[in-house]
């Protein structure tokens, strides 16, 4: 049998779970049907990225580019069979070729680059708590130039912002000109510079430490040692006899 005569068989047929046949149902719905559009749109792989502090996105491990001036945008990835189209809301803003394998890849477009002049990568542009701590005055600037100078990681700088955050701003201030002067890059030591300038007026002190004078860290004894904070040594003992009476 031909196979348009099959076809027509089987159309023909009743099924019994559309209590009809499918040419019956067929001749019922074609008048609701419309006529297919003249241009049929592209298929596509929908993805939502945001474009990285180097101007990429990634798509199956491979990284294509994004103006630069979209870093930290939230873009709209068109993945085609041979494209990869980038588009900020309606706007398309880039096109690449796609390539097929996940191998790291990376795609640039030289015109997505910035000019040379631009510092807006990661590794150029100041971090947010360089820029908080500018706000800070002239002496939180010299001390944060003093902690890159002798290489302190981020993480430093992101707890003396938050110093700032936490500590009266005119202790803190004196610790810092006090810290700076002498070269204490140490964060535990500038702290408990500010407890002591704050010591007297958020808490009370023992009569004794109350009128003792204040002292400045980074000062070392005479043998180059650190005293401990808040510590005096012992005094020897040169009550005679001291010793074990044990001998006699």
């Amino acid at each position: 049998m031909p196979r348009g005569g099959r076809c027509d068989k089987v159309n023909a047929k009743v099924k019994r779970s559309l209590h009809a046949s499918p040419r019956e149902l067929f001749a019922v719905e074609r008048q609701h049907l419309a006529p297919l559009p003249v241009h049929v749109p592209e298929v596509y792989q929908l993805h939502e990225r945001i474009v990285d502090c180097e101007g990429y996105v990634t798509v199956h491990r491979n990284r294509y580019s994004a103006p630069w001036r979209l870093i930290g945008r939230h873009l709209e990835v068109r993945e085609t069979k041979d494209r990869i189209d980038l588009y900020d809301g309606p706007r398309r803003v880039a096109t690449h070729e796609r390539i097929p394998e996940p191998i790291d890849a990376r795609v640039t477009v030289p015109e997505h680059r910035p000019p040379r002049s631009e510092k807006v990568f990661a590794r150029d542009a100041p971090s947010a708590e360089e820029r908080e701590l500018s706000r800070g005055g002239d002496e939180v600037i010299a001390y944060v130039a003093l902690l890159k100078r002798r290489g302190r990681s981020l993480r430093v700088l992101r707890r003396l912002a938050a110093m700032m955050r936490d500590y009266p701003r005119e202790p803190l201030l004196a610790a810092v000109r006090i810290a700076t002067h002498y070269g204490l890059d140490d964060r535990d030591r500038l702290e408990r510079l500010v407890l002591r300038h704050v010591a007297g007026d958020f808490f009370p002190l023992p009569p004794e430490v109350a009128g003792a004078p204040l002292c400045e860290e980074g000062r070392d004894d005479e043998d180059g040692h650190d005293e401990p904070d808040g510590e005096e040594a012992p005094e020897a003992d040169d009550t005679p006899g001291s010793e074990d009476d044990d001998d006699g």
